[in-house]
């Protein structure tokens, strides 16, 4: 399974990350953070579905950008597949005729389709491109998935915004050929009282994580650490556990097998 990690931006060093997007064996997205923005149109063009995490603003951003790039020679439609109450925000405080035009009233009265929206549940899958696609749900400040990818080489999980949670751990540890896992470690210790205000995570949760984990551990890839902060949360991610886990790279392939 091949996974790129797009850049936020030219601002942001390659470690750090404002923006989150994965593209997943050229044609599979998982968040639209900088999807729209960083990534060629004839690269956007390949992609025909994504998979949004949740609602914030760092995980959808170049959402409308991405759909308004798309060739009008595509023949595909791009569905886009988020819970629920991700998808009720977009068209409520995002495609609003405000912040971006409504595109589902440009549909009703023009019959012009930019997208298909497509709400998921926890445990669901869907297959595009020969990749099963798994919803996790996580503990955030909205509604919040988890995936789980797996396709004829590897099994890779991607656990964006979050809070530590027993739940999603213990589900990942069923998997029986987890390769690697993108995991969200964003403040570091300091900062502990925003990441409980926030629900996310700091590296004494990751130290945690490692403890709680049974049997053997997959590859480890730390994202959505902030990028002003990057330095203190990779200096206290090495001590507590050396060389068991990386910080991810932006403009990255990653190979899993």
């Amino acid at each position: 399974m091949d996974v790129d990690v797009i850049r936020s931006g030219d601002a942001v060093t390659k470690e750090g990350q404002l923006l989150s997007t994965y593209i997943v064996n050229q044609c599979v997205a998982i968040d639209a953070g900088s999807l729209g923005t960083m990534v060629p149109a004839v690269e956007q063009d390949r992609v025909s579905d994504i998979f949004l995490s949740h609602c914030h603003m760092d995980h959808v951003t170049s959402l409308p950008f991405f759909l308004e790039q798309r060739s009008p020679a595509s023949e595909v439609l791009p569905t886009i597949y988020a819970h629920e109450a991700c998808i009720d925000a977009l068209q409520t405080h995002f495609f609003n005729d405000l912040i971006w035009p409504d595109l589902l009233r440009i549909e009703r009265e023009e019959g012009v389709r930019f997208c298909r929206f497509e709400p998921i549940r926890e445990g669901s899958s869907r297959t595009c491109h020969q990749v099963e696609i798994t919803a996790l749900t996580l503990s955030h400040t909205v509604p919040a998935y988890g995936f789980l990818l797996a396709d004829s080489k590897a099994v890779v999980g991607f656990i964006s915004d979050t809070e530590y949670s027993l739940s999603w751990v213990q589900a990942l540890e069923r998997l029986p050929h987890l390769t690697g896992l993108f995991l969200e470690c964003t403040f570091p210790n300091r900062m502990q009282w925003l990441a409980e205000k926030s629900k996310h995570m700091i590296p004494r949760d990751i130290e945690r994580f490692a403890h709680d984990w049974k049997g053997s551990m997959p590859r480890i890839i730390i994202n959505h650490t902030k990028p002003n902060l990057l330095d203190e949360v990779r200096d206290e991610l090495r001590a507590a556990l050396g060389d068991a886990i990386e910080m991810v790279e932006t403009g990255r392939q990653y190979v899993f097998e």
